[in-house]
């Protein structure tokens, strides 16, 4: 069960709003179900509600401040100092910035697969909630606040919710306090879904260590924007018209490796992440920022030392046209400045890139196979347990990061790009990030691999580097897979779901190529050596010979399969 508070000035304004068809007409069957004794002991107020009974409702529920002439009120303080910086005075400047903030709203509202309760049950936690809120008589002799809850029907998500109108005067003239409702309301949201049986939100199971690891959550005009770059319509009004231009921006998907669409925030987040895994070090990583057109903005302290850094989608502005910048730290815990520069400092691989061609093609298969054993290995370590997971998740990302970047052909570069994505949101949790130098062995030798690999820069997953790179897919297949269970296991729901997602997508990619060849060219075979009746599930899987160790035999010699080994 989700709360979200709002604060205003006008309780009728609300009601209304409460009583009235909604933005999209989605409101439905508007009636009170629950609220202060005033309310309930009214009968006019418990039918089906129109404007007059809702402005009635407001009235009652406002009288107390109205009759003590209670002010509540706050200022500010961004408007006052903007204000007082324009040079207003500062007693005119603290007067602009004061607000009426005597209308406590507040939406209780569950997930969509949880299903409607009825308008006892909602009474029932609706009255709980705001006696732990603190709007009901207290145990020394404070009387209550007037509120009602009134209920509309599902939201135009499908989503069961209810609304709470409270005044912040109680009936004595004295104000309820509003200090830290926001993580209070969390709180008593967390005990309500526990005492009334309802899904307890899996953020309010993780550790603090946990939750400080994720990464931001682009805001909702953040969304909207993003929406707007393809003339979609926004995500959160069904049936709302699509925006005919980005604000302040263009038509255009985003950064080029960034996944089409999604919020600046989440695009930047992947192509620096994708950067800092496949460079060896600062100069590198901006450099390469640079060159894929992110707008890099550098913190220099007054030694000359870099001390952190901002990027920025050229195309993603605000009002005024500026780009908007987001810290490292800001995009995700660990892409801040100090630890991208521990990762860097932790590389140790050292050995050249192979340049010509027979080496190269050997190279690419050897350090295929070497990234296949420690997936492996760490296969092993996650299932038994012999090694700390979380190190192995990071490192995980690193690889997928690094692999991603180095496939040649697009149709590659996509299909693991989109199983890097995935995995990104279960690599980020608690111990995953630390100290590169304190990982395990399995930890370490996949950060080894991904180095090793980053030194050959770009490679095919065609000739004899196939059947290595369908080995590879289906080793990480299966390690993200146990990565999902240890997930589970830890009470970390939405980290398994990713990583699922992310062996779901290791899965597809080996099916996709199992239609190919050698080369990666479409695999046709002769309608006279099989034809679709013949077709059983034991058969053989095209593309991909069932001994894994399979290489093409003298009888492949002249046929365009390149040269053998």
């Amino acid at each position: 069960m989700m709360p979200n508070i709002t604060k205003g000035a006008r309780m009728s304004g609300l009601l209304v709003y409460l009583a009235g068809p909604g933005d999209s007409n989605e409101h439905t069957d508007q009636h009170v179900i629950a609220g202060h004794s005033a309310i309930l002991g009214r009968d006019d107020f418990l039918g089906q509600l129109d404007r007059s009974t809702a402005l009635a409702i407001a009235h009652e529920v406002d009288l107390p401040r109205k009759m003590f002439g209670t002010k509540v009120e706050r200022i500010a303080k961004g408007k006052a100092q903007h204000a007082y910086d324009s040079g207003t005075s500062s007693s005119v400047a603290v007067l602009e910035a004061t607000e009426d903030i005597n209308v406590w709203h507040c939406s209780l509202s569950l997930r969509a697969e949880e299903g409607q309760l009825t308008d006892e049950q909602w009474a029932q936690i609706t009255g709980d909630f705001m006696e732990k809120m603190g709007f009901t008589a207290t145990a020394s002799g404070a009387p209550g606040a007037r509120w009602v809850a009134i209920r509309h029907g599902l939201s135009a998500d499908g989503n069961d919710h209810v609304h709470i109108a409270a005044s912040r005067v109680r009936e004595d003239g004295t104000v309820v306090s509003d200090f830290r409702d926001w993580p209070r309301a969390q709180a008593v949201c967390g005990e309500l879904e526990q005492k009334h049986g309802l899904e307890v939100l899996e953020s309010r199971q993780l550790s603090r260590r946990d939750r400080r690891s994720n990464a931001s959550v682009p805001t909702r005009a953040e969304i909207e924007k993003a929406a707007a770059r393809r003339g979609q319509p926004s995500t959160f009004h069904r049936g709302a018209a699509a925006p005919t231009t980005r604000r302040g921006g263009t038509d255009d998907p985003g950064p080029e490796r960034a996944e089409p669409n999604q919020a600046a925030r989440v695009q930047l987040r992947q192509v620096v992440a994708e950067t800092a895994a496949t460079t060896d070090g600062p100069e590198t990583f901006l450099r390469e920022l640079d060159g894929q057109g992110v707008l890099v903005y550098r913190r220099i302290d007054e030694t000359g030392r870099m001390t952190g850094y901002a990027v920025a989608d050229r195309n993603d502005t605000s009002r005024k046209g500026n780009p908007i910048f987001f810290a490292g730290s800001t995009l995700a815990p660990e892409l801040s400045w100090p630890k991208l520069n521990a990762g860097w400092r932790a590389r140790t691989t050292t050995e050249p890139a192979p340049t010509e061609h027979r080496e190269r093609t050997d190279a690419v298969v050897a350090r295929l196979e070497s990234a296949t054993d420690a997936v492996k290995d760490a296969t092993a370590a996650v299932r038994d347990r012999t090694e700390d997971p979380a190190p192995i998740a990071a490192a995980t990302q690193g690889l997928l990061s690094q692999w991603a970047r180095a496939s040649e052909r697009q149709s590659d570069r996509r299909d693991v790009a989109r199983v890097s994505w995935r995995h990104a949101d279960a690599a980020r949790c608690a111990g995953a990030y630390g100290d590169p130098t304190e990982a395990g062995r399995c930890a370490t030798a996949l950060r080894q691999a991904s180095w090793s690999l980053s030194v050959l820069r770009t490679f095919t997953a065609a000739g004899r580097a196939h059947a290595p790179t369908m080995d590879l897919a289906l080793a990480v297949g299966a390690l993200l897979m146990e990565l999902a269970a240890w997930h589970e296991q830890s009470r970390r729901g939405a980290h398994a779901r990713a990583a699922r997602a992310a062996a779901d997508g290791c899965q597809q990619f080996t099916r996709t190529y199992r239609t190919v060849d050698l080369h990666g060219q479409p695999k046709t075979v002769p309608s006279a050596a099989v034809t679709p009746t013949k077709v059983t599930s034991d058969a053989p899987t095209p593309g991909i010979h069932p001994d894994p160790a399979w290489r093409p035999d003298d009888h492949d010699r002249g046929k365009g399969r390149g040269p053998i080994r």
